[in-house]
């Protein structure tokens, strides 16, 4: 790759703004407490052109665009293509999208694919992450410095799994939720949850990890009792560095060498944040940015659209059932049921955005991400959809495939604070005041 200025598109599903709960069954968190947003993560894709061939990849996908709207029909009428009138509304297994959808979208993959200049970096933070964050960050920074022992990213990590995934009387949530509440209150009705998951699920073997680190974690929120004044804030919003995240070492891989040198502009979509990233000294921010004028955020729409239209209904199918506790789910066999189309719609996808390390960067609970990317993965490596139908228990096969991806990621966890220790950051809190460590 030729290193050179690069314009920068930027566009995002879940805005951020001030999270609130959301009552919807099978939707956890929205935004403004708007029930039409079911997006459990913020979602922002960049799109990079090098500048001196900007012009031409516009022109050229604005060629792409009429040529889409000449061959599919629901596109003949539509001003602006984007995500909304390609993908349409609602959320289905993903085979189950409409085939003028999947064209289009097949189509659009190859444009990107077929420009190997163009690159393409994301970001996908969960709402739970966020929330948990920000009203128990400082109680882990304490509970570190007590010198109690313990792995904080650990427990950030499981205190953000179990509000995902078991806090299914959304105990734990409404008190992270009451703005009174103290981090002592918090605590007292985390300890009380937690005692009653362990003793529900003491006899359930494949519970016997979580109960027995639960136990653990109640035998230390007893013995290092909260000063009664600890508070922390309660707006519920993305911190600047998990938006830019990433970006800042793509620049670097862009510009070579010469660190900082680059000035590459960044042109996000109106509607979204732009304080963080004039942050980013060799980055300039362009303002009022219309999508309709831009093609570049087109694409970092269609591309976060996708992945929304995937994502949401996975991690919703995934989610525990209310009927089974004992039960891990397991994703519907209707997930598999391809048809040529589709499968290759996924394999383009893995080509694209799931072939480069750190691509998509998501904060230490990254389950959502592992599901999506297991997905991908395990679809992609069947050659056609005669090969998947002959997979007489596939439904268990991807079961175990994600199981054993998952557990790769917490290993991952655990190591990562290892090699930091060694590194010399033994105190997280200053790992994350010097901003040698991005905060989760």
């Amino acid at each position: 790759m030729k290193y050179d200025n690069y314009h920068i598109f930027f566009d995002e599903k879940g805005p951020t703004k001030t999270i609130k709960p959301n009552k919807q069954d099978g939707y956890q968190f929205n935004w403004e407490g708007k029930s039409s947003d079911n997006v459990p993560v913020y979602l922002g894709i960049y799109v990079g052109i090098p500048e001196k061939q900007v012009t031409d990849i516009n022109e050229e996908y604005i060629s792409f665009e009429e040529s889409m709207r000449k061959s599919i029909k629901s596109l003949q009428q539509v001003d602006e293509i984007k995500g909304k009138n390609v993908l349409k509304k609602g959320y289905v297994p993903f085979p189950k999208l409409k085939d003028d959808s999947l064209e289009f979208t097949n189509a659009f993959l190859d444009f990107m694919i077929s420009r190997p200049d163009i690159y393409i970096h994301g970001v996908i933070p969960h709402k739970a992450q966020v929330v948990v964050q920000s009203r128990l960050q400082d109680w882990l920074y304490w509970l570190e410095d007590q010198g109690a022992g313990i792995v904080i990213d650990n427990i950030f990590y499981s205190l953000v799994k179990y509000l995902v995934t078991d806090d299914l009387k959304h105990k734990f949530r409404n008190i992270l939720f009451d703005e009174d509440a103290q981090t002592k209150k918090i605590l007292d009705v985390l300890k009380k949850e937690l005692q009653d998951f362990s003793e529900r699920n003491k006899n359930i073997g494949n519970r016997a990890g979580q109960v027995n680190f639960f136990n653990e974690l109640v035998r230390i929120l007893k013995k290092y009792p909260v000063p009664y004044s600890m508070r922390q804030n309660d707006t519920f919003k993305y911190t600047f560095d998990q938006l830019t995240y990433g970006l800042e070492l793509d620049l670097l891989t862009l510009n070579g060498t010469d660190y900082g040198t680059g000035k590459h502009r960044l042109f996000p979509d109106d509607d979204a944040p732009v304080d963080a990233f004039k942050e980013i000294e060799f980055l300039s921010v362009e303002d009022s940015v219309k999508s309709e004028d831009t093609p570049g955020v087109r694409m970092a729409d269609i591309l976060a659209g996708l992945i929304a239209k995937i994502l949401v209904p996975l991690n919703r199918d995934l989610s525990r059932d209310k009927a089974d506790l004992n039960n891990i789910k397991k994703l519907p066999k209707e997930w598999f049921e391809m048809t040529e189309l589709s499968l290759e719609v996924i394999k383009k996808l893995q080509q694209l955005i799931f072939t480069r390390q750190y691509q998509i960067i998501h904060g230490i609970y990254g389950d959502h991400y592992i599901a999506l990317h297991s997905y991908v993965d395990f679809i992609s490596q069947f050659e056609n959809v005669e090969e998947i139908k002959q997979q007489k228990d596939i439904v268990n096969e991807f079961h175990n495939y994600l199981v054993s991806r998952l557990a790769s990621y917490f290993r991952d966890i655990l190591a990562n604070v290892e090699m930091r220790h060694k590194m010399g950051f033994s105190s997280t809190r200053k790992a994350h005041e010097t901003k040698m460590l991005k905060t989760w």
